[in-house]
Parts: C-alpha cells; structure tokens; sequence
C-alpha cells in the first residue's frame, strides 16, 4: 500500500488482525481470507521500525499494532455499501429464478465438483443433518472393572493381600515355564555346568531389578559388603542371590525359542500369554481407551544388521520417538493395560485379522485390540491415529460404541463444515447426524482455542463440566505471578472423551517416568530392552490394581509400592529355599531329578580328594581356616560345583 499515515482507512486479515489462533476460532478455515477494516489512529517507533496502531470497526477486537506490511488501502464507501447490502439480505429468503441462476457456481464441463461446489453437509453421499438434542443411545448399563482371581489366589478378605499377590496376578504365568526352559537352555548352551533357574530365583531377579529402579547405584553396587558412612545393600547375603548369578541370568534371560527365523518370535510369544493373562483374569469397565506406547531403543536396526531390532518405529512428537512401538488397550477407570500388539513391518501387519474387511489400517487395529470384547456394548475411546467414520461403523457392527478425534482419516466425515462454521463465543459446539450402513453416527464440532472435531455413537450434546485451565499472570504489584483458573466450557460428549483418552498417557508416564526400569537395566540387547518395557507395563498395571481394589492402597505413591514389591520378591520362598542359602533351588528336587534311578547313599568325604584338585593340585578356598567335605553324590553332573561344608 502507499505510505499510510494516521486517519487512513485500512484492512487486513483476519489473522493478521487477530492472530491465528482466535481467527481460527471465530472464523475457521476463513481466517486467512476474511478481511477487516479499520483506522489508524497512531505511529509508534519511527524508521524501518515504525508500526501502526489500528482501532477495528469490529469493536470485540479492539485495538492492535502492526507493520505496513499486513495493511492494505480499505475499498471504497460505495464497495463497502454494496457489500453491507447483499449481507443483509434474509439468507432464507426464496430468491427469484434468474438471481438463483446467477447465485450456483459453475462448473466446467468435464470438471468433477469440488468440496466448495457441493453442499458442505454432504460428504461422500452421506447427508449430515443438525442435531439440536442428543440423549445418551446406550442399552446397557455401565459396567464397573473387578479382578477375576484364580482358585490358588482366593481368601478371605481383600485387605489380606500384600502387593507381591498383585504383581503375580498382573504376570502371565503361562509364560514362566517357558521363560525358564529357554533361559536355563542358553546357559547349559553357554556352560554346561551351569545351575538351571528356577521359578523362585526367577521373581527375585525380577525383584532385583524392580529394586534397581529406586536407587542411584550400579548394579555392581548393591552387592557391596564394605562399610562406611552409608552400609552397603549387601543383597547377597540378604536375599540369597548373589552378583555372578545375577549377571549370569541377565545374559542369557530368554522368553521364546526362534521359530523360522523370525528373533522377535519370543517376544510375540510372551506378549501373547499377557493378553490371554489379561483377557482370563480381569473384567474391564464400560469404557476401553486404544493408544500407543513406546519401547525406546536406539542400538542397533534390524534393517542394517542381522542382531538388530526387527522393526524400529520413529515419531518424532514422542519423547522417546525412537524404539518399538506397541498398540494397547486399556481400562479408562482403573488406567490397567488388558491388551497389547507389537508393530512389526508393513507385509506383517497386512497379513493380520480383520485388514482383509477394513481398508483403515487404524479401524482394524481398533478391532483387534477389542476383540475379546466384542458385543459387550462397551465405549472405546481413540486418538486420530484410530478414528474415522469407519471405525465407528464396524465398532456399532461388532457391538460396541465409540468416541474419536478425527484429523486425518474424515472420509465421509463432514470436516469442511466444522472446519468454516462460526461459534459465536468461544467452547461452543454443534452436533451432526447421519446414518452410515444402517448405523446412526454422529459428528461434533467443539469451538475451543484449535477446533476439535469427535465422531461418536453414543454421547450427549449437552453441557458439560467447563474445563479448568491453569494459566499465570503478574501480579499487580510486580512482585511476582499467581495461578488462575480459566474455565472454558464444552459438551457433555467431548468431557467423556477427554476423561478417558488420556488413561494410557498416565499409565506411559507412571512407567516411564516414575519407575524409569528402561533407564536402570543397561543392555545391549533389544530384545531385554523390549521385556523391560513389558516388565514395567506388568509392574504399572499391578499398581494401578493396588490403588484401585485395595482398601489401604488408595492414597499409596507408586515408589513405596516398587520397593515394598522389591523386597517380597527377594525374599520369597517359591522353592521353599531360606535367604541364607547359597542356592535358588531345592537341594533334595536336585538330587531327585538327577539321581532319580540311584540309591542315594550320602557320604561325606574330604574335598581334597575331588579329582579337580586332584588334577590341578590346589587345595580347597579355605582350607587354612577350615576343613570342608563333600558328598560323592555330587560327582556326576551339573553339581559338581555343589559344595556342601561341615565344621570339623
């Protein structure tokens, strides 16, 4: 524009006016093109510097400041009057055939209409009326979640239970055995005369490594038997594990065996046997949120090396983008995982259940994560990497309702119209119907400071609770900031939503953030990694069962929780082995599982004579302060190494 100066008539757009965000409020898709005029009425600065304060003829916007750049010259008095003269006219009125002519678009031929030339409320044939009243569909009533204990884990009262109880009802047992045999597998492989683990010594390394995440030292450390200013943990002696073991059982710790070359076999086994854990042994709530959760890595990729990760996914919104990914589900009242699939690559997720009858990838996620709950009438609530018309559909057909933020995936959903109406204040909504293969679906559009837009099957449009933001300002006198509370209201339907949509972040951050187990265990090995992640899950979940069904576990932090944890597992006696033994196994179910066909004639005889020392010529460690023995017994086999001492 020419050199403006005060009293001169300009415009702008609404966004420059504004500013993005409450033009796109007030204005949606529009606010870049919308203009609005007004007058300047002072300079400030001076050069390159210099801006102009405008007065808006709109008086909700007021006053504001900007450069020459964003003005431009206002049109005429006799454009602007014109204009003033067609917005008055009542948009219902019927207007005559020959204006009503001039009043269509036109189309070229052989050009298909565009979104702007069809009606907005039509989206791929599907007609979306406004909807004034919405009163919640749903013919069940809503289910409240309760654990299902097995026979062996029943008594009497619920404030009986200790969190170890828990922690064994969240861990697929199905999956210990073959934990076991694997593991025990490596280190024969490794070493032959290795010990084989055993379920008890098992849960104490787990144990250990729950206790690793609640100190500061390493791993090394907690074996410590030195004295000094802080007494050292000394866990060998307490616990009856002791640092080669566990170092030796964290090398070769395994969870499946490979099966045609696939390494992640293992891995899909184990998250297998939680699924069915978790589909056997807890009753979810009415309501189911579907996210993702990440597993960070950044060692090796299996698309560069044979011993790498199979599958890396990468998002860079996360804050810890770069690992596994893992689909879940999750109970929206007690934040409880009761499903998890591991991303693999492409050809592997297309050859999946139900992506032969869904061409969205997140509909036919959606529908694998709920299946085992399927025609239970339950909610699900999902992010945009899940919503879309068509998830709500083939949800309504499974019998279940749904609720969803959709982004990307609109087709069929009216996102243009949301996208332009205007909200007459800020928080308003307006609510669309249509029916989509014989199923009512509904679209909602919420005015906040980004517009939001939900397609659900069940909700209310009614009000709901406004939405408290914490925001700071200034003191008035300067001398610091205080917390206000701005309240915002929205529909009843888009409270539900948020209330459950955000259950598996709180479960993300109770895991990753609070107890860190991913920072604690150090490995190499992307399959520890990933059982780490899946361990913390497990530990997360009995938690959250904890703080929900206990009746003293309401008010307790998830640190007291892990270290109490901790400590049961060390101590416990699966094997009916006392911490003060040396050995995670039974001394006598060894001698029986060896030995079973012999006569067990136990005779004490000197150590000296064992043909180790013998062929070596070295006497036994410790022998200068007392004399040891062994039983012959123990000549064959992996117990060799056994040593039983007598004081003579």
């Amino acid at each position: 524009m020419k050199a403006p100066k005060v009293g001169d008539r300009v415009q702008a757009t609404a966004a420059a006016a504004m500013g993005k965000k409450l033009a796109t409020q007030r204005y949606g898709a529009n606010a870049k093109a919308k203009k609005l005029s007004g007058e300047i009425i002072a300079s400030e600065g001076s050069g390159r510097g210099r801006k102009w304060r405008v007065r808006w003829d709109d008086d909700k916007i007021g006053e504001s400041v900007h450069s020459s750049r964003v003005l431009e010259n206002a049109e005429s008095v006799e454009d602007i009057e014109d204009d003033v003269v067609m917005d008055e006219r009542n948009s219902d009125e019927e207007l005559p055939l020959e204006e009503l002519a001039e009043a269509e678009p036109e189309i070229e031929e052989g050009r298909e209409p565009t979104s702007i030339d069809r009606d907005p409320l039509v989206v791929k044939g599907i007609k979306w009326t406004i909807v004034d009243n919405l009163v919640d569909i749903r013919y069940i009533p809503k289910q409240r979640a309760h654990i299902l204990w097995n026979r062996t884990q029943q008594l009497d009262s619920e404030s009986n239970r200790r969190e170890v109880d828990y922690f064994l009802w969240s861990f697929p047992d199905k999956a210990v055995a073959e934990i076991l045999e694997c593991t025990t597998n490596s280190m024969l492989k490794s070493k032959p005369s290795s010990i084989p683990v055993s379920r008890g010594e098992l849960f104490k390394l787990l144990g250990f490594l729950l206790a690793l995440t609640r100190t500061h030292s390493k791993r090394r450390d907690l074996f410590s038997v030195s004295d000094g200013l802080f007494p050292a943990p000394k866990f060998g002696d307490r616990f009856g594990i002791h640092q080669h073991r566990v170092d030796e059982l964290l090398q070769h710790i395994s969870f499946g065996k490979v099966v045609d070359g696939d390494p992640a076999h293992g891995i899909l086994c184990f998250i297998d046997h939680f699924n069915k854990c978790r589909e056997d042994s807890y009753f979810p709530s009415w309501s189911i949120c579907v996210d993702e959760s990440m597993s960070a890595w950044r060692g090796k990729d299996g698309n560069f090396c044979s011993d790498g990760m199979p599958h890396v996914t990468k998002i860079a919104r996360k804050p810890k983008g770069v690992g596994a990914e893992l689909k879940d589900a999750t109970d929206s009242e007690t934040n409880i995982i009761i499903r998890l699939e591991l991303q693999e690559g492409a050809e592997r997720m297309a050859a999946k259940k139900f992506t032969d009858i869904c061409q969205s990838k997140g509909t036919a996620q959606t529908l694998r994560l709920t299946e085992p709950w399927h025609h239970s009438g339950r909610t699900v609530n999902g992010d945009s990497a899940f919503a879309s018309v068509q998830t709500a559909v083939e949800l309504k057909r499974h019998g279940m309702f749904f609720k969803g933020m959709v982004k990307t995936a609109h087709s069929g959903f009216p996102k243009t119209y949301l996208d332009t109406v205007e909200y007459p204040e800020r928080g308003d909504w307006i609510t669309l119907a249509a029916t989509v293969q014989g199923h009512c679906i509904f679209a909602t559009g919420w005015g906040d400071m980004t517009r939001k837009n939900l397609v659900h099957t069940d909700g209310v449009s009614g009000e709901g609770t406004p939405h408290g933001k914490r925001r700071w300002r200034e003191c008035d006198d300067a001398l610091g900031t205080e917390v206000v509370i701005r309240y915002t209201k929205r529909p009843k339907v888009g409270e539900d939503y948020f209330d459950c949509a955000k259950v598996i972040d709180i479960a993300n951050h109770m895991r990753q953030g609070g107890l860190a187990l991913e920072q604690a265990w150090k490995t190499q090995k992307w399959e520890h990694r990933l059982f780490s992640t899946l361990l913390g899950m497990i530990e997360t979940d009995a938690y959250c069962a904890w703080r929900h069904f206990h009746p003293d576990g309401a008010n307790d932090e998830n640190a007291d929780f892990t270290e109490e944890l901790a400590q049961q597992l060390l101590t416990n006696t699966i094997d009916n082995v006392g911490t003060e033994t040396r050995r995670s196994v039974s001394l006598e179910n060894s001698i029986l599982d060896v030995h079973a066909d012999e006569t067990l004639a136990h005779d004490i005889v000197l150590l000296t004579e064992h043909p180790k020392y013998a062929r070596n010529k070295k006497t036994a460690t410790g022998a200068s302060k007392k004399a040891l023995f062994r039983c012959h017994v123990y000549l064959k086999g992996y117990h060799n190494k056994v040593i039983v001492s007598v004081h003579v």
